[in-house]
């Protein structure tokens, strides 16, 4: 499966299970910036070259937003101040949306995207 290919499976889950668009391309994030997640819009900005770049990018901000819908708003919790605290949460739940949709992606692989696109 290409990277393509798994970014439209991520791109369809955000949408029909978690009620989030994504805008690709996204020029108007900061520089240093290559995912957002903009909650109160149910929205993920991703600007990354390539589709490499941009499924795990994409799968990292999922996981913000899966534990936003799925954990958070659920139980009527607000976010955490703790920064470190939801980069944890999306990188875990990152990794298990990627599981669940059978993606190609590795546990090395994971581990080794988010030293490289941190």
């Amino acid at each position: 499966m290409t990277y393509s290919e798994q970014i439209n499976l991520v791109e369809n889950y955000l949408k029909n299970e978690l009620n989030f668009k994504v805008e690709f391309f996204a020029n108007d994030l900061p520089e240093d910036i290559s995912g957002r997640t903009i909650y109160n819009e149910e929205l993920i900005k991703i600007n990354e070259p390539t589709a490499e770049e941009a499924l795990f990018t994409l799968l990292h901000e999922a996981g913000h937003a899966y534990s936003y819908r799925k954990y958070f708003t659920k139980l009527g919790l607000s976010q955490p101040d703790d920064v470190s605290k939801r980069e944890t949460y999306a990188y875990l739940y990152g990794y298990g949306i990627a599981k669940m949709l059978k993606l190609n992606i590795t546990k090395e692989m994971w581990i080794n995207s988010e030293k490289q696109y941190d």
